[in-house]
């Protein structure tokens, strides 16, 4: 009886812990970089896109981005907001980016 309470245990346990059952807001890779992570010695700058600050360096270190072409800031990227650059072609033959 005893092995069974601990077998029960240890199965509980192992669904609580499911990786599938992590929440998306505790990933490390969806937070914001903070601290050292941002404004360290090895940083060069930081864009987090953040709303009214999107071209702020947000790594305090002054390299704002200013926009050139049809560059621009997006709300809806793969992990927030984003810039988007178009291509330059023979019609278009302009700096684009930041």
């Amino acid at each position: 009886m005893r092995f069974i309470t601990h077998l029960l245990t240890a199965s509980v346990l192992a669904v609580v812990t499911t990786p599938s059952m992590v929440r998306a807001e505790d990933e490390p890779w969806k937070k914001l970089y903070a601290g050292p992570e941002a404004t360290g010695e090895n940083v060069i700058a930081l864009w987090q896109f953040l709303p009214g600050q999107e071209g702020k360096d947000n790594s305090g270190h002054g390299r704002d981005l200013t926009l050139r072409g049809q560059a621009r800031y997006v709300k809806e990227g793969p992990f927030g907001a984003a810039l988007e650059s178009f291509p330059a072609d023979k019609d278009n033959d302009k700096p684009q980016g930041a």
